[in-house]
């Protein structure tokens, strides 16, 4: 089975999700620049490679749809996960390592 490009998020208009397996920071991620630096067919789980951690420098990065998204199309309203889990109580994201 082929790895789901960002594409997928785009027409959704979904957000990636970050997770930092080292500090196991969580942060949600706009698609739109790194579609346009790496393509629109570039394979989500790929994008955690190219990324490092803001909070420990660890490139030890997971990447995945942000299915818990309230900005989507059909998103639950009832159920949301921990604030710890996906930081998005945090204000410096994940950024892109060239």
């Amino acid at each position: 089975m082929a790895a789901v490009p960002l594409q997928f998020l785009i027409d959704e208009g979904m957000r990636l999700l970050a997770h930092c397996l080292k500090c196991g920071r969580c942060v949600p991620v706009d698609v739109a620049p790194i579609a346009a630096k790496f393509g629109a067919d570039f394979p989500i789980p790929h994008v955690g490679k190219r990324m490092r951690c803001t909070r420990c420098g660890s490139r030890l990065v997971d990447t995945m749809p942000y299915w818990n998204d309230k900005s989507i199309r059909g998103a639950p309203t009832t159920f949301a996960y921990p604030t710890q889990l996906t930081g998005e109580h945090r204000s410096d994201p994940l950024v892109l390592r060239c």
